[in-house]
C-alpha cells in the first residue's frame, strides 16, 4: 500500500481533477484512474489482473489550503473556454515517426495535431478544439519510460471525445485517438478519451445507423455496459478484439468490424 501511494503521490494531478492514464504498476493501457480531493489521494486500476487499487487521507497543510481557495477564486474569475496554448509546435520527427508506425499519418488533419514542449507530449485536439489529450511518448536517459509520468494527459474539455468521420454510416466507439484514426480507413470512429459515456457522446453517436464497441480484451465488461447504454438511441453490438485495433491491420479490422 505505501509503496502504491509513493508511485501514485509522484504522479502529476491537480486538486479535485481526476486523471487517467496506464497503469503504473501492470502497464494496462489507458486503465488507470487517481484523484487527490480535500486532502485524499484515490487511485485505481480497472484490469481485472492488477492489483493497484487504494486510498489515503493526508491532512491539508497550510499551503494545500491557500492554493484550493486560490484555484477557486481563479475558477471563478474566468470561464472554462480553452484554446490551443500558444507555444505548442508541429510534432516532432520522432513523433511522426510514431505515427507511422500505426499506417494513420496519412488520415490525420496536421492542424489538430500538435506538440507540447513544456510536458513532452504529443497532442491530438478535439475537433470542436475544447479541448485535447496528450500522449507521452518520450524515453528517459536511461532508456527506459519515464513511469511517473502519466502516458495519456488531459487539456481542457474531453468530454465529447474525437470524432474520425468520414461519411460512413456506422461508427466504432473506441478508446483512444491513435485506435480512432486507425479505424477511420474503413469506418467512422469516436473515442472516449479514457473517461464514461458521456451525453455528449451519445448525440454524435445516434445520427448513425449502427454502433459498434470495439475495445481490447482487457476492457470487455466496459464494453458491455456502453453497448447496453447506446442501444435505446442506436443499433448497437461490440466487437471482440483480439487487441487494442490501433495494432491491427486493415484486413484484420474489416473482419472484425464489417462482418
Amino acid at each position: 500500500m505505501q509503496k502504491q501511494y509513493e508511485t501514485v503521490n509522484a504522479l502529476p494531478v491537480e486538486e479535485g481533477v481526476q486523471s487517467r492514464g496506464d497503469c503504473p504498476f501492470c502497464g494496462g493501457n489507458n486503465t488507470f484512474t487517481w484523484t487527490k480531493a480535500t486532502g485524499m489521494l484515490k487511485w485505481k486500476c480497472f484490469r481485472a489482473s492488477c492489483t493497484a487499487y487504494g486510498t489515503s487521507q493526508k491532512g491539508h497543510t497550510v499551503d494545500s489550503v491557500t492554493n484550493i481557495f486560490k484555484n477557486q477564486e481563479e475558477l471563478s474569475q474566468k470561464s472554462f473556454s480553452w484554446s490551443t496554448p500558444s507555444h505548442w509546435t508541429k510534432i516532432l520527427p520522432q513523433e511522426e515517426a510514431y505515427l507511422r508506425n500505426f499506417h494513420i499519418f496519412s488520415m490525420l488533419d496536421l492542424q489538430f495535431v500538435r506538440h507540447d514542449p513544456k510536458q513532452n507530449r504529443l497532442c491530438f485536439i478535439t475537433d470542436s478544439k475544447q479541448g485535447a489529450v496528450g500522449k507521452y511518448i518520450n524515453i528517459s536517459t536511461f532508456g527506459r519510460i519515464n513511469k511517473n509520468r502519466a502516458k495519456w494527459y488531459n487539456y481542457g474539455d474531453v468530454s465529447e471525445g474525437i470524432l474520425a468521420h468520414l461519411n460512413y454510416n456506422r461508427i466504432v466507439i473506441v478508446e483512444d485517438c491513435i485506435s480512432a484514426f486507425a479505424v477511420s480507413k474503413i469506418a467512422s470512429a469516436i473515442t472516449l478519451l479514457g473517461t464514461n459515456l458521456t451525453e455528449k457522446h451519445i448525440k454524435r453517436i445516434k445520427r448513425y445507423s449502427h454502433a459498434i464497441v470495439a475495445f481490447d480484451p482487457d476492457a470487455r465488461q466496459k464494453a458491455l455496459n456502453i453497448t447496453r447504454a447506446l442501444r435505446p438511441y442506436v443499433t448497437s453490438y461490440i466487437s471482440f478484439l483480439k487487441d487494442d485495433p490501433k495494432y491491427l491491420n486493415t484486413e484484420e479490422l474489416k473482419g472484425y468490424l464489417l462482418k
